[in-house]
């Protein structure tokens, strides 16, 4: 039972009552064992410092905590609370004699850690401090925090609480009693208040009114804080009057301002308004008022407290009231309307003590003065329940691997040498230094930090992070060159976030996969993130801040791609996406068909800006309109054209300003010189003839927000050709394009430029349908005038067979589409010039596959704009007029008339614009047959000659003539042909003399010893003089190898014969072991070598990957940290050199 309380001692009628709260209190302050709480902190109440004399029983005290443990972030990964904001908090207030008591929360500041709280002292103590244990942080929330627990917070004398921290006038005044009489508000405004919100009162109209409470009687304790923006005659705070009885507390005249108190029945009224002395109050300050109405057997007094100390009293016969309905704000009758702020209002049915009253005041002027806390405790076993509750930081004592207990220390409880559960609740952070763990399989952290330095390897594996990821400084991620190293965020909070320090660090991994469960938002703060091989989104939101750089990763040997997105996800945010460019080769300088995987704004994409980041973009009106060449590059660019062209009805267009744009799902031809980095001038400008081979590992680059979902791009024009473009950072499947008006055979028929064949067929029809990231097709329509072209999410194919530079079968091309054979890229570009305004242009192109009639998918017709006065083009063999002339690759002899036509009579030029890999054994000759003269167009630029529209003779098709002529060429001879073994593969090398660009090696083998021999690489010359090959099938014991070789007369010889034996054939015997091995491997040699020794380990593609000298005839090499797969020792004497021998093993 509780300790005596003025209910019994002045009221036996109110003995039920009591019994019942008291039982109430106990089922709450029954003894307390700790099964849940992870964490607690000891409080201390000042409560010697109150200045009260005596002991007060069911005390609710106003707590202050400020404490880091209490802090919330949506950065941290070791938030402590988890039910910050109710109704069931995982706090607990303990006293060591009643155990846990109950609590009201005021407010809790989760930025800054501060908790503000109303909680029952079962006996506050005057002599002595009283001290609470408050325990925080369970993984579950605790089912005893229910609203009873809450009310119970105030002893059953209160009739009514009102905190007035609603924060709304519309909303509900809350009782925070069990009695629940909630009041309704008229013209209040919400303010701050003393202690949390309150809500300000205008003087004419403002109040709230609650039902009668209970039971009063002759014992009541008014209270509240008060505010008063003006002082007028009188102010209300709270009452219960009726017309005959009630009492109230407000503020009157007498004497000044004063705080009174009355209780009144139908035939008394004691009241100290009139009574002598009192405080003048002041506007624009806060006071804590109370008025006390005590009976005591034949006596009632009055009496009114200001801030905690007596202030005025009367007393009179003994009276006992009947309350009416309780009004805050003013006094019955809507009279004496309070012009200020109340806070804090109760009605107690006791007449609390002087000491009571003091106390109240003295705590809830200055809750942090009278209050302060401890040392954190951790309950290990109940915080590594708690996702985050435990943090573990690497030490790295004694490996690189986290599985090894001694290379952490959990931080959270000071705990050396204790191992991180990898289930998903642990926080982990990587110090900073030269730390770099290395996963050795698939693991679950909630949080992780790697610090400036330090390096986490991903190793292949796949890292589950249920908060967030924070790589600060120079910290970095590492993905071991595997497309099994993954990040997956698999958090179930609203928010996750990647937050990098600078954009020194970065992060790499094989895949990213976003999986909240939440359905929530995973932000890339800051940093260098590169995804290589596949970005998924599985359920949830990725937004990449302006901060951030995600680059979507291509290169030589792979594209990455984004999967298909579900519907209610997204990525937001700028994306750089990049696209490998095949180069290296004078065949490479070519056109290609691209298109963007994003948009810069509303379902657009520009040109200019995304294509020269890393590439050279060159228009009209060169740099002064923003194209290239600028200044700083040091050339007078004049010889090449534009370097997009966009295509429309069978019409190229070359852009027309540096900032045009073109709708998402729209393609457009690019011409490929290489970076915009190395030989900037003679990629421009030909030196000698020759341009600079573009670069064999160039990356065009896409920045802007991807583009998702359904992409539909409107089409004008019936029986045409369209240039349209994957517009996905992934590959599609191009069996899956819709449409309307669109031609089709059971599917939508698309062409794309065949970079074997060069020419434009159905990926249908060749068995590929794949259409890559950047890529550019072509679709063509039907009948209609209107139609178009719908992309999906569900058309995007992640398939790894199916993904740029798969060599598999059917092998998918690395390169985009091509305009010319990467073999033989060779075209003439003409233009017709009047004048700088009015001009034509004729291009005509060579490839072995073409054909020299016409046909539309090879060729385009020449169409005539409006306005046109100068009208030029080339005619193919079936004399049909076309801009774009596809034909065969020269053999000795090709030739093809070119047409020319004016609007009016006049001195014209045809200029040669570009001449490009027709190789040098062939003479160019521009024919004039109406003035019998030829022009050398490897040395003369451009020619003038005349039209007379009166003479048929001087224009029309058969004028000029471009005739391609082989001079006589010196004898293709072959000057070594030779094989070596290395390792377990067999390497042919060929040294010839002048091969040009026109003969053909095929490199045969033989397993049969010499009787039958069988093609197994087809090369084609590039006039370099030395080529090879590397054949990794080399199993059999002997093999024999011979050249074919083809020269431009179609002469066939063949080289001598090349014997290579396979196998080992080690000159000393030697052990390895253990094979497979996952972390040392171990060489023991069966007899004495000279010393010392050296090893060296390859992968399988023939890369070194470790070398080791040793002085035994034994050692161990540590391969941990290799990556899975097949590898190769080789054994050699350190001195000379010399090959002792070879093994092979498995790295587990």
């Amino acid at each position: 039972m509780k300790a005596s309380s003025p209910y019994f001692k002045y009221r036996v009628g109110f003995l039920t009552l009591f019994l019942i709260f008291s039982f109430a209190v106990n089922v709450y302050s029954a003894g307390f064992t700790n099964t849940t709480y992870a964490y607690s902190l000891p409080i201390t109440l000042q409560t010697t410092s109150l200045g009260i004399t005596s002991n007060q029983t069911s005390f609710p005290y106003l707590v202050t905590i400020t404490d880091a443990s209490l802090v919330i972030s949506t950065t941290s990964c070791n938030n402590k609370v988890q039910f910050p904001n109710g109704p069931a908090y995982d706090f607990a207030f303990v006293d060591a004699t009643a155990g846990e008591v109950p609590y009201q929360v005021v407010s809790y500041n989760q930025t800054a850690g501060t908790l503000l709280v109303w909680v029952q002292v079962p006996t506050l103590t005057h002599s002595t401090n009283n001290l609470l244990t408050f325990y925080f942080g369970s993984a579950t929330a605790p089912a005893n925090h229910t609203t009873a627990f809450y009310q119970s917070t105030w002893p059953s004398d209160y009739q009514a609480v009102y905190h007035l921290d609603e924060g709304s006038s519309s909303a509900a005044a809350i009782d925070a009693t069990t009695n629940v009489n909630a009041g309704t508000q008229t013209s209040t405004t919400a303010v701050a208040g003393k202690i949390g919100g309150a809500y300000s009162f205008n003087g004419s109209s403002s109040k709230i009114v609650a039902l009668a409470p209970a039971s009063v009687g002759g014992n009541f304790t008014f209270s509240a804080w008060v505010y008063v923006n003006t002082l007028q005659a009188s102010q209300g705070i709270v009452t219960d009057e009726s017309l005959l009885s009630g009492g109230r507390l407000g503020l009157y005249t007498s004497g000044g301002v004063k705080a009174g108190v009355e209780a009144k029945t139908a035939i008394f009224t004691l009241s100290d308004l009139l009574a002598s002395g009192g405080t003048n109050l002041s506007a624009g300050t806060w006071y804590y008022v109370q008025g006390v109405c005590s009976t005591v057997a034949i006596l009632t007094t009055t009496q009114t407290y200001v801030n905690g100390a007596p202030d005025r009293s009367t007393t009179g016969t003994s009276l006992s009231i009947t309350p009416g309905p309780i009004v805050i704000g003013q006094d019955y009758g809507g009279v004496n309307i309070m012009n200020g702020i109340i806070d804090e209002v109760r009605i107690s049915n006791v007449a609390k003590t002087a000491d009571w009253i003091k106390a109240e005041y003295v705590d809830q002027s200055n809750p942090a003065g009278f209050c302060s806390s401890g040392a954190l405790t951790v309950y290990s076993t109940f915080a590594a329940a708690i996702p985050g509750g435990l943090t573990y930081t690497w030490t790295g004592g004694t490996s690189n691997n986290p599985t090894v207990a001694t290379n952490w220390t959990n931080t959270t409880t000071g705990t050396a040498n204790q191992l991180p559960a990898f289930d998903g609740t642990a926080t982990l952070i990587i110090g900073s230094g030269s730390f770099s763990p290395s996963l050795t399989a698939d693991e679950k952290v909630f949080g992780l930090t790697v610090n400036s330095g330090a390096t986490l390897n991903l190793n292949g594996h796949n890292l589950n992070i249920a908060c967030n990821l924070n790589n600060t400084g120079t910290g970095t991620i590492n993905w071991a060159n595997s497309n099994t190293s993954a990040i997956t965020w698999n958090g179930s909070m609203a928010a996750q976030s990647y937050n990098g320090g600078t954009t020194t660090g970065y992060t790499h991994v094989g895949n990213m996969v976003i999986n909240n469960s939440a359905s929530g938002t995973v932000t890339i703060n800051n940093d260098t993130v590169d995804i290589y091989n596949q970005l998924t989104m599985t359920k949830g939101n990725l937004a990449v801040s302006p901060a951030a750089i995600v680059n979507i990763k291509s290169n030589a040997e792979q594209t990455a791609n984004v999967a298909s997105i579900p519907s209610g996800s997204s990525i937001t945010g700028s994306v750089n996406v990049e696209r490998y460019i095949t180069g290296g080769t004078v065949a490479t300088r070519t056109w290609r068909l691209m298109s963007s995987p994003i948009y810069n704004s509303a379902g657009t994409y520009n040109f200019v800006s995304n294509l020269k980041q890393n590439l050279i973009v060159t228009g009209t009106g060169g740099a002064s309109a923003g194209f290239d060449p600028p200044a700083s590059w040091l050339t007078s660019y004049t010889v090449n054209g534009p370097t997009v062209l966009t295509y429309s009805n069978g019409l190229f267009y070359g852009l027309t300003s540096s900032t045009q744009t073109a709708q998402v799902g729209t393609g457009f031809y690019f011409y490929f010189r290489g970076d915009r980095i190395h030989n900037l001038p003679s990629k421009l400008v030909s030196v000698g003839g020759v341009y600079a081979i573009p670069d064999a590992n160039t990356i065009g680059l896409w920045t802007g927000t991807l583009n998702q979902g359904t992409q539909t791009l409107s089409l004008s024009g019936a029986n045409s050709f369209f240039c349209i473009g994957n517009p996905y950072a992934c590959t599609i499947n191009a069996n899956n394009i819709t449409g309307t008006n669109l031609l089709s055979t059971g599917v939508v028929n698309v062409f794309v430029y065949d970079y074997t064949h060069n020419a434009t067929n159905t990926t249908i029809a060749t068995g590929v349908p794949y259409i890559s990231s950047g890529e550019g097709i072509f679709v063509q329509s039907s009948t209609a005038s209107t139609g178009s072209v719908v992309f999906s999410e569900s058309m995007k194919d992640v398939t790894p067979a199916h993904q740029p530079g798969y060599t598999g079968s059917p092998a998918v091309p690395l390169t985009m589409s091509v305009v010319q054979h990467t073999g033989q890229d060779s075209y003439i570009r003409l233009r017709m010039i009047l004048n700088a305004s009015h001009s034509d242009l004729a291009y005509i192109r060579f490839n072995k596959n073409y054909k020299s009639i016409f046909d539309p998918t090879e060729d385009i017709r020449d169409f005539s704009a409006s306005g046109q006065t100068v009208f030029f083009g080339s005619m193919t063999s079936d004399s049909v007029e076309v801009d774009v002339n596809s034909m065969p690759t020269v053999q000795k002899k090709l030739s093809f008339y070119l047409s020319v036509n004016a609007s009016a009579s006049g001195n014209y030029t045809i200029k040669k614009l570009d001449l490009v890999g027709i190789d040098k054994v062939y003479d160019v000759w521009l024919v004039d047959h109406y003035k019998n003269d030829t022009v050398n167009m490897r040395t003369v630029d451009s020619t003038t000659f005349a039209i007379d529209k009166t003479n048929p003779l001087t224009y029309g098709n058969s004028r000029f003539e471009v005739a391609i002529i082989q001079k006589e060429l010196p004898p293709y001879q072959l000057i070594s042909f030779t094989g070596k073994r290395v390792l377990l593969n067999n390497q042919l090398t060929w040294k010839t003399k002048n091969e040009y660009f026109y003969t053909t090696f095929d490199l045969q083998k033989s397993v049969d010893n010499g009787v039958t021999y069988n093609d197994i690489q087809t090369i084609q010359s590039d006039s370099t003089g030395s080529y090879s090959y590397t054949d990794k099938n080399a199993a059999n014991a002997k093999l024999m190898y011979r050249l074919k070789q083809t020269d431009i007369n179609n002469n066939v010889t063949y080289s001598n014969v090349v014997i290579l034996q396979a196998g080992v054939n080690n000159l000393v015997e030697f052990d390895i072991f253990p094979n497979p091995t996952a972390w040392s491997i171990q060489f023991r040699l069966r007899q004495e070598v000279k010393l010392p020794l050296k090893m060296n380990i390859y992968n399988s593609s023939g890369i070194l990957v470790m070398s080791t000298v040793f002085n035994a005839n034994t050692g161990i090499q540590n391969v941990s940290s290799l990556s899975h797969g097949s590898y190769i020792i080789n054994l050699l004497d350190s001195s000379t050199s010399k090959d002792l021998g070879m093994a092979k093993f498995i790295k587990l």
